[in-house]
């Protein structure tokens, strides 16, 4: 029988295999938490804000208020992480004030890790039938982050392949400087559906092809 391991566990292990960066993103968790998976050796936090926009955050987040994401963002920061966050570009009833607030949070939060993501319509959700983001409107968004956020990461998310051919080479050339590798086993792969089944699996050849077209050298960082 094989026997699960707890967070805990996994952290200890991870760092047991002398892995540099431990990054999380487990969603709200207690400080008590935090602090103990920090003292294990976790390092980098993600928990992006999606939208600074008070009440649009409060509509898709069912009645939750945008402080208590940022409640837990200040809190990882105090224990020591270095945090990601990040917002979505296209969200239904967004604005351009909006997207201007949400990299100024960014900017405010001191991501180490700053990430965009294009809006993207969930299937068998009720925001079906509205429109996915247009493509180049987020690609220049993450340029101007480039110009703001000039030492953080950006990553080349998964999302900019699903909504054009070579997209996720478009936002390296944008200013994008990371690409993540899935390494979820096909087994368990079902069990997340972040949009539909079409999601882009992102592997190693694959991603070291795009970084070596968008005229960059790889650095695998473990």
């Amino acid at each position: 029988m094989v026997r699960r391991l707890n967070s805990y566990e996994i952290i200890k292990y991870a760092k047991q295999k002398e892995i540099k960066n431990i990054i999380l993103c487990m969603g709200y968790r207690s400080r008590t938490d935090y602090q103990q998976f920090y003292d294990l050796g976790a390092n980098k936090y993600i928990m992006k804000f999606e939208t600074s926009n008070k009440q649009n955050y409060r509509t898709m987040k069912n009645g939750e208020s945008i402080n208590t994401r940022l409640e837990h963002l200040n809190t990882l920061r105090k224990v020591g992480y270095d945090i990601g966050s990040g917002n979505i570009y296209g969200l239904p009833g967004q604005s351009e004030e909006d997207l201007y607030k949400d990299l100024v949070l960014m900017k405010k939060l001191e991501c180490n890790l700053a990430s965009v993501s294009p809006f993207i319509v969930p299937s068998q959700s009720v925001l079906e039938g509205v429109y996915n983001a247009e493509i180049n409107n987020v690609l220049n968004y993450l340029a101007i982050m480039r110009l703001e956020l000039e030492s953080a990461l950006i990553p080349s998310v998964s999302a900019f392949e699903l909504l054009k051919e070579n997209g996720q080479l478009d936002a390296f050339n944008a200013g994008a400087n990371v690409i993540t590798i899935n390494m979820t086993p096909a087994v368990f792969r079902e069990s997340y559906p972040i949009y539909n089944s079409k999601r882009n699996i992102v592997k190693f050849d694959y991603a070291k092809n795009v970084i070596e077209n968008a005229g960059l050298s790889l650095a695998v960082e473990l």
